[in-house]
């Protein structure tokens, strides 16, 4: 997937080392569903946020949320259902397992700690 570039950059201030923007609302969820189709990562902190969560009637703010509950759904999904078999030569020095699952989100790596604490 190819990255889109941002030809509108924000105008940001360094905050105790971070990067910092005055953004209203309706901006803040456009660069969010922005970044979620384009899929950029990374992290966003919003001031206020209890305001902007309570704002149940925004179209915006609930296609955000039905995303956010769509991943966490998909990773509940491959925790549960994921299952390992052995593969390999039974004489080999490491064992090998592996499994196959098809994540409708990119849900893989925030699995692998889960997986690798798990055998």
């Amino acid at each position: 997937m190819t990255q889109h570039v941002r030809q509108d950059p924000v105008k940001t201030t360094n905050v105790l080392g971070l990067r910092v923007a005055a953004l209203t609302r309706k901006g803040v969820v456009a660069r969010i569903l922005d970044d979620v189709r384009d899929g950029r990562r990374g992290y966003v902190c919003v001031s206020g946020a209890h305001s902007v969560i309570e704002c149940r009637a925004d179209p915006d703010l609930a296609k955000l949320r039905q995303m956010e509950k769509a991943v966490h759904r998909c990773r509940h999904k491959m925790r549960a259902f994921v299952r390992f078999r052995e593969i390999g030569a039974p004489d080999a020095n490491r064992r090998s397992f592996a499994a196959w699952f098809e994540p409708s989100h990119y849900t893989v790596e925030m699995n692998t700690a889960f997986f690798r604490d798990r055998f």
